[in-house]
């Protein structure tokens, strides 16, 4: 089974999230394993919660706005949330069991893709 989605991305009604589906009662367990929002917020994953510091950062530096110490208090929080994951492997998104793969979800990456 394969997830096709990430947690925190944005799914639509009726959109396919999951290919390759096993039996019914694996089914089950990934609709039982799954928490569907309808809207984002921070719990969604570690991506979301970085993407909404950044848009504090730029609407602070804004004309608007025009707040730089807000600004740089994003830039000392992300500073200290990569100093804390420095060392940290990243999970690969495949779970497997008896050593066969059961799940593929996909992973965070470096390059946020």
């Amino acid at each position: 089974m394969q997830l096709l989605v990430r947690p925190g991305d944005h799914g639509f009604l009726g959109g396919v999230a999951v290919v390759q589906p096993g039996t019914v009662s694996a089914n089950r367990a990934v609709q039982d394993a799954l928490d569907l929002e309808a809207d984002w917020h921070s719990l969604n994953g570690l991506e979301y919660a970085v993407r909404e510091l950044v848009e504090v950062a730029v609407r602070a530096l804004s004309p608007a706005i025009n707040s730089p110490l807000a600004a740089i208090g994003v830039l000392d929080r992300l500073g200290a949330a990569l100093c804390s994951l420095a060392g940290r492997t990243l999970l690969t998104g495949i779970i497997q069991r008896a050593g066969h793969t059961v799940l593929v979800i996909p992973a965070a990456s470096t390059t946020g893709c």
